[in-house]
């Protein structure tokens, strides 16, 4: 399992009414952290100690003198360098892509949004902020294979075909693989994985293809504060993303190099962009009065936004 980072004396915020009030800034130079009520029966443990259950592995004291051994803990703090904030979707006909993958991902559109002619960016919204995926408009059509993919579960193809999916290469007839390869009306590859009990939010994996992919899961693991696993055949699968609603993000060793913009990212949240920058993030453009955001790219080249600071919240 990846290490996550460790403070070296207790953190120390300011809890009302257990919630988190105000921001936390650990001992090492780290900013930002997911919070996590202690399990019950370990509200005894000390700084460090793993929580069954739990991501994390620094603890929150809540009430305790600067330095001194708390009596118990009342929080568990998964430190990070940033947090997954929402998906985005390039697409030359957003309202289509839109009506799609809301009705494949289990995701609403205002009604209003889909039957706009001529709308532009769309938005897909679900229980939480990250649940959001954002349908941008671009010029450019579909030129090569997604970098980026989603995993969602559907209870037969059909009903996606319904939707305007198509089939491009088909589980085998032995059902050893356990997934269809399909494409969206835009031709923009997924998984479909058949299930029975089809849960409401059905987009089970945000998959990403890989020079490297077990440096790639190594350095968005260390970003998130989330568990790494590396499986054998070296592709790498990531767990317990604070805030993140997909159940896994994983990591797929391709021979291919990436050619094009990716047509799928994600933005994440972060109080600081130097440590993204110091991590080995490349600044592409830097926010400015057109746009809010930074546009960055990881270790391979892979966009995402960085929403910093006060623009992470007052974007919410």
């Amino acid at each position: 399992m990846l290490p996550h980072i460790m403070p070296r004396r207790p953190i120390r915020v300011s809890l009302s009414g257990g919630r988190l009030a105000g921001e936390l800034s650990d001992p090492i130079g780290r900013v930002g952290a997911a919070f996590f009520p202690v399990l019950p029966g370990r509200e005894g443990a000390r700084d460090g100690e793993r929580y069954p259950g739990e991501s994390g592995r620094a603890v929150l004291l809540a009430g305790e003198p600067p330095g001194s051994v708390p009596d118990r803990v009342d929080m568990v703090a998964v430190m990070a360098t940033a947090h997954f904030r929402d998906l985005v979707m390039d697409a030359v006909d957003p309202v289509r892509l839109s009506a799609f993958w809301a009705a494949a991902a289990g995701l609403t559109a205002g009604k209003d949004d889909l039957e706009r002619p001529g709308a532009g960016d769309m938005v897909l919204r679900g229980p939480t902020r990250q649940h959001v995926i954002w349908v941008n408009r671009v010029a450019e059509a579909k030129a090569a294979k997604h970098r980026v993919h989603l995993d969602v579960y559907a209870r037969q193809l059909a009903d996606l075909e319904a939707l305007g999916a198509v089939v491009l290469e088909p589980e085998p007839p032995t059902g050893e693989r356990g997934w269809t390869v399909m494409t969206d009306p835009e031709g923009g590859e997924f998984c479909a994985f058949l299930h029975d009990d089809l849960p409401a939010y059905r987009i089970h994996g945000l998959v990403v293809d890989c020079a490297d992919a077990v440096a790639q899961a190594r350095w968005w693991g260390e970003v998130y504060g989330a568990d790494l696993t590396v499986h054998p055949g070296d592709w790498a699968t990531l767990e317990n993303i604070p805030g993140f609603p997909i159940l896994t993000m994983d990591f797929n060793p391709v021979p291919e190099p990436r050619t094009v913009k990716n047509r799928v990212h994600w933005d994440v949240s972060t109080p600081d962009l130097q440590p993204l920058l110091d991590a080995g993030a490349k600044l592409l453009r830097p926010a400015d009065d057109e746009v809010r955001w930074d546009l960055l790219a990881d270790p391979e080249g892979n966009e995402f936004c960085a929403f910093v600071g006060a623009a992470a919240a007052d974007l919410e």
